[in-house]
């Protein structure tokens, strides 16, 4: 049969306080975790920002062609109706 053991008041207290010191080592390495993650998806979040901005900015470019060519061959059309019919 063993002996139970005692610890003593000091004993306890540098148990405790090398389970606080893990304790806090393991928050400040969860903390850095998430502010990683959260970096990383910053990040993502800014790239498909800018990738949505350039689409909108090409169609945007591309209607602006297409209504300068409506209006080009609205002059055109307007402008064969004007004339008599050739004969």
């Amino acid at each position: 049969m063993s002996v139970p053991m005692r610890l003593s008041m000091a004993q306890c207290k540098v148990r405790v306080e090398a389970y606080q010191r893990i304790l806090d080592a393991n928050l400040q390495q969860s903390m850095a975790m998430q502010e990683s993650e959260l970096a990383i998806l910053r990040n993502q979040a800014a790239e498909k920002e800018r990738v949505q901005e350039e689409r909108i900015r090409k169609l945007e470019e591309l209607v602006m062609h297409q209504s300068l060519h409506n209006q080009k061959l609205q002059s055109m059309l307007g402008s064969k109706l004007s004339q008599p019919p050739r004969l």
